[in-house]
């Protein structure tokens, strides 16, 4: 959540997670009185440093690892790889993912701990492999 010129959404989840308050919140947007005394909010942080204290106060954190180089593998090979592939017009016949090649993205090109970034490094790849065999004309399997 950020803080701009049109306010400050921390703030209002603070009013709304407020046990005097909650149970009369009013929309200021629609006007109508909600009854939140009741409900559970999920809320995720890539980096809790800049969520307000007196929020964090509020909240029950979970911490939760990403993925492991295993996750990482499966989800490349099952997901990532295959919609890369057809995206950037190549196919099985032109690139083959091998698992030192993703083990070797993963590890050197990846730093987070999903698989965004590492979607676009594959991507990356493919790009480089369907550019190639359009100045080329080289069938051979890039490996």
């Amino acid at each position: 959540m950020g803080r701009d010129a049109r306010g400050d959404p921390g703030a209002a989840f603070l009013e709304v997670l407020d046990p005097a308050q909650n149970d009369k919140f009013t929309d200021h947007f629609l006007g109508t009185p909600f009854d939140l005394s009741k409900i559970m909010f999920i809320a995720t942080a890539n980096s809790l440093d800049t969520v307000h204290p007196a929020l964090l106060d509020r909240l029950e954190v979970i911490d939760i690892d990403g993925y492991s180089l295993v996750e990482k593998m499966h989800i490349s090979q099952k997901y990532l790889i295959p919609r890369q592939v057809k995206e950037n017009g190549i196919n099985d016949k032109l690139i083959k993912f091998e698992d030192p090649m993703i083990k070797k993205i993963i590890s050197n090109y990846t730093m987070e701990s999903g698989v965004r970034n590492l979607e676009r490094a594959i991507g990356s790849v493919c790009r480089i492999v369907a550019y190639r065999y359009a100045v080329d004309k080289e069938p051979d399997q890039f490996r």
